[in-house]
């Protein structure tokens, strides 16, 4: 999806300025209306009955809808999607993407120069050169793996958020960037059984409405609960069949979830695939990944993940179904339960013991999570600023010149809902959703992630927090769980999508690690050169492997991007 709304002389797959005009291809019109939709909208048969359409066809149902409600149609789409609108009377181009940013689309703005595309290389290469870094969005990359909010690591490159929409006057070359969907927290649900229940019931509509699409699906099978629920109920639902797919690491254990992926798949007797993951193979793929990406992305997972996804394609499938949304939804990663007692502790401080914090806290500061929540705690700052986070605001400093720093707000009077609401937007949209949907779409695959269909969102957010962890971690789900998956699935400890990256890196680079992040420090004005020897020294001694990791893919990235 590239569009192209300047003076920039260019061809477009989409349209281009012609004699002052704008002229769309490939896409679909209907009177004075040019749309191009990506993805997936459930609700379409819904739609068509409460509007009284003529259609259920995703062009024709929106092109109507926007003729009856205007941008409001947004809040009435649920599903995956990325939706470019051109209105030919108003002169008005609109974009918009999903709730929950499940799609992507990025846009550059400069000098009254608009382009938008699914893909952020197309902009790269219709600009006359190469944007500069921007530093911002440095510091970000290196605490959260990914710039978050509409940040992109290119200086006028953005990404469009998660329930927002971009509208362009053409005329005018000005521009509106909006929240059309705030979400809703409001309780109405505090008793187990009914979450239960609930939970459980808008978890089979879902999942109906996937088994109702007419897509080869192969399901994303990691052994976890998530997934493994996932997987049950759909084979429960359509009661055929299904191929199931997971990675291992047969040398390193430690990081192989492959035995409960078999147990599960033995339990619902899926076809199941199983992906050996090399040294050799993972290293081969890292480069592939970046130009894929064409921006430095922090998650060592991907680079598995377009493995897997490359043998999904092999295989013939055009969708995947994975578990993106769980986690967040109904606090599944155990910093949650860990963050609720900082907090607790935070509220039973006096004045003068907060004093004295503060002023002891510093000279013990370890590198440690437990440090950092410690430290701001004494500072009177918000604990929580994403699960991914790595670098912290003095783990910056000691490598970047020109650090900056990044303290997250609540987002919500309740301490357990804020978390959830932050690790949707700094986690789950900037990290997770960016990385399915950037290699499922290289691959032409569609993206399917039932625990982010609206109904089932907003009625996760209608529940009492603190019944998601009445019985551990993610109790909701796995209570659910008891009634499709085998008890070893259920009380097994969570791995989540982790790889024997160090490992590999130390084994194949070797010194030329550092060397190659020596080169990016030598040659622009990032980083601090003990700083980086600092970070090399711990990662070869088993620590801060993360922070290598980050300091490692960035410098290949801005090696071939500038050097």
């Amino acid at each position: 999806m590239d569009i192209f709304v300047s003076n920039l002389q260019t061809n477009s797959n989409f349209f281009s300025e012609a004699q002052n005009s704008i002229v769309f291809k490939n896409s679909f019109k209907k009177e004075h209306i040019l749309l191009i939709v990506k993805g997936t909208i459930y609700n379409t048969k819904e739609l068509q009955h409460k509007f009284n359409l003529p259609s259920d066809n995703i062009n024709e149902l929106i092109i109507s809808l926007y003729s009856q409600v205007g941008i409001e149609f947004l809040n009435y789409l649920n599903g995956s999607f990325s939706i470019v609108l051109y209105d030919i009377k108003q002169k008005q181009l609109f974009c918009a993407v999903d709730r929950y940013g499940q799609n992507t689309l990025f846009y550059y703005i400069l000098n009254k120069s608009f382009i938008i595309s699914s893909d952020i290389k197309n902009i790269i290469k219709t600009l006359p050169k190469i944007p500069s870094p921007n530093q911002a969005s440095i510091s970000q990359y290196f605490q959260f793996f990914s710039p978050i909010e509409n940040n992109t690591i290119y200086s006028n490159i953005f990404k469009l958020q998660g329930s927002y929409y971009l509208q362009f006057d053409i005329d005018k070359k000005e521009y509106k960037y909006k929240k059309y969907h705030k979400q809703r927290v409001q309780k109405s649900i505090f008793n187990q059984d009914e979450a239960y229940s609930t939970i459980k019931d808008r978890l089979f509509n879902s999942l109906s409405t996937i088994y109702n699409s007419n897509h080869k699906l192969a399901f994303l099978l990691s052994g976890g609960v998530d997934s493994s629920l996932l997987c049950s109920i759909y084979t429960h639902i359509s009661n055929k069949q299904i191929d199931t797919f997971s990675v291992a690491y047969k040398d390193y254990k430690r990081y192989d979830e492959s035995s409960y992926a078999q147990i599960v798949s033995e339990h619902i007797n899926s076809k199941h695939h199983k992906i050996n993951i090399t040294k050799e193979l993972f290293i081969e793929n890292i480069d592939e990944v970046l130009d894929i990406f064409s921006v430095p992305f922090g998650d060592s997972a991907s680079i598995s993940l377009n493995i897997l996804n490359k043998q999904i394609k092999a295989y013939g499938f055009d969708s995947i179904l994975s578990g993106e949304g769980s986690d967040e939804l109904f606090l599944g990663y155990n910093s949650y339960q860990k963050l609720l007692k900082f907090h607790n502790f935070s509220q039973s401080l006096s004045s003068p013991q907060l004093e004295f914090l503060n002023e002891i806290v510093p000279s013990v500061q370890n590198h440690t999570k437990e440090s950092e929540y410690l430290l701001r705690v004494a500072k009177k700052e918000f604990l929580y600023n994403s699960f991914g986070e790595t670098y912290n605001n003095l783990q910056k400093h000691i490598i970047l010149k020109k650090a900056h720093f990044y303290s997250q707000k609540s987002l919500n009077s309740n301490f357990l809902d804020s978390l959830s609401l932050i690790d949707m937007n700094n986690w789950l949209y900037s990290v997770l959703l960016y990385k399915v949907d950037t290699l499922s779409s290289y691959y032409k695959l569609q993206a399917k992630m039932p625990f982010l269909d609206n109904n089932l969102v907003d009625a996760s957010f209608s529940i009492e927090p603190r019944l998601k962890l009445i019985n551990g971690d993610k109790s909701i789900i796995k209570e659910i769980a008891k009634e499709f998956l085998p008890q070893t699935i259920i009380q097994r400890k969570k791995k989540g999508f982790s790889t024997p990256h160090n490992e590999w890196l130390f084994s194949y680079y070797k010194d030329k690690i550092l060397d190659t992040i020596l080169h990016t420090c030598k040659n622009s004005d990032f980083f601090k050169e003990d700083g980086i020897k600092e970070i090399y020294t711990r990662a070869k001694n088993g620590k801060f492997k993360q922070h290598l990791w980050l300091l490692f893919i960035f410098s290949k990235w801005y090696n071939k991007i500038y050097l």
